[in-house]
């Protein structure tokens, strides 16, 4: 029987290891091994690489969702963005929580240009 603290290192999650919450043991909902990664992971690195569609098969195509969702994943969040912007220039909404409001924008920019450079790779890829 393993004790704690035993776990495969491909089951890991090593890029978490750098965050506040990146070294929790966690068990795998698929396999039911214990990994290390971040406190509110459910899936071991290696299950959730074995679940993602691989390019190279080409007889069984990977079906990406059409160019509109990509502008509606992009809306949403530019959306999402801007309410926070509005709450932020009214002075009398700023309170202790500000910080918190300053980085969900900050990420949601970072989410908003992820989805950008992804959308413009895929479409670039597709020529």
């Amino acid at each position: 029987m393993k004790g704690i603290g035993d776990t495969k290192p491909e089951k890991d999650w090593p890029e978490d290891f750098s965050h506040e919450n990146g070294m929790y043991y966690c068990r795998c909902v698929h396999c039911k091994e214990l990994f290390i990664g971040y406190k509110r992971r459910v899936v071991c690195r290696e299950c959730d690489m074995s679940k993602k569609p691989h390019m190279s098969n080409t007889n069984n195509p990977v079906d990406f969702p059409e160019q509109p969702a990509y502008d509606v994943v992009i809306d949403v969040l530019q959306k999402h963005h801007d309410i926070l912007w509005d709450m932020s220039k009214n002075k009398e909404e700023w309170g202790i929580m500000d910080h918190i409001r300053l980085e969900q924008m900050q990420r949601l920019k970072l989410a908003i240009k992820v989805w950008k450079e992804y959308n413009n790779e895929r479409t670039r890829d597709d020529s």
